[in-house]
């Protein structure tokens, strides 16, 4: 059996070599085949990518954003009968690979397997040795995926080929990053069940900034649209339980803002919160600090906690 490894990059010069070798790394995990698509970088990636010589395939394409650039992966594939997929500014531990295939390989019905992730920063100090919490250390079923946004981040999975393609692969209507990875998760499991691994396999870089969760904010319309579509009334919980997400972002934002005495900003963000959830009187009590004193409004504003859905990104 054959893997390709997918690397999709943008901008990422600086941590795409390490994630490269990371992937090249992998221990006895049978044939693999290390493509990274970079997807129009206007910085130093692309030489970046030269140092690696003919270790990797290299695709070069037009930035046409997540999705795209994990079909344009795909494409470039071969006769992969797996295919991983590594963001660019994350790491595998060496027998990630090893121990994901075992899995499928165990479960015949199933069409993608994935595992727990250790979380780092930005300058890759770790956070935390588990990203995945107990309620949600299991495969779900897809009536789960519908009820609530599920821990299933791209750097961890694996899926069969096969099954990637009857699905449709990523919707590349989903400019950037963001939500792609939802909506293909959605598609897969009505062809079959998922594996779990309850092991951190991936070191999985993220964003302490509110900044993170919002920047999806323009593909989460189009998610909505194409989960009612499919789903009707059974996608309903899922989609609540995301705009929840970002009402807590907008909060954050604002509350942020309103500490820093910016009340016109708190007051754009605790707006932008309500969008999503119109009679939310946490949300409510906060706009209303806006209109009083500064000094008032910053002694009520308390302590921020910054809140986030997941990302993926290129």
């Amino acid at each position: 059996m054959r893997t390709a490894v997918i690397i999709p990059v943008f901008n990422a010069a600086a941590t795409v070599a390490a994630a490269t070798q990371s992937a090249l790394s992998q221990e006895q995990a049978g044939a693999i085949e290390v493509i990274v698509v970079n997807d129009g970088s206007t910085d130093e990636t692309g030489e970046v990518l030269k140092s690696f010589g003919g270790r990797i395939k290299t695709v070069s394409q037009a930035n046409r954003g997540l999705a795209a650039a994990r079909n344009a992966g795909a494409d470039a594939a071969g006769a992969a009968d797996y295919l991983a997929f590594l963001d660019a500014d994350d790491l595998w531990l060496p027998d990630k690979l090893q121990l994901i295939l075992a899995e499928l390989a165990r479960n015949h019905g199933a069409v993608l397997a994935y595992s727990d992730l250790l979380t780092m920063d930005s300058q890759g100090q770790p956070l935390s040795d588990s990203l995945i919490k107990r309620p949600q250390a299991h495969a779900p079923s897809l009536a789960e995926l519908l009820r609530q946004w599920w821990p299933i981040l791209p750097s961890s999975v694996v899926v069969r080929r096969d099954a990637l393609e009857r699905c449709g692969r990523f919707c590349e209507e989903f400019g950037g990053s963001g939500h792609e990875d939802v909506d293909c998760w959605l598609r897969l499991r009505e062809l079959g069940d998922f594996v779990y691994l309850d092991r951190a396999l991936v070191r999985y870089r993220i964003d302490p900034d509110a900044a993170a969760t919002l920047k999806y904010e323009t593909n989460f319309t189009l998610l909505a649209q194409r989960v009612r579509d499919r789903y009707g009334a059974r996608g309903r919980p899922l989609l609540r339980a995301m705009r929840r997400g970002y009402v807590s972002a907008f909060g954050y934002r604002g509350l942020v803002a309103l500490r820093a005495g910016d009340r016109r900003g708190a007051r754009q963000a605790f707006f932008r919160a309500l969008g999503y959830a119109p009679l939310d009187p946490q949300t409510l009590l906060r706009l209303g600090r806006t209109f009083l004193p500064a000094v008032l409004a910053r002694s009520l504003s308390g302590n921020s906690r910054v809140h986030r859905l997941p990302r993926s990104r290129t």
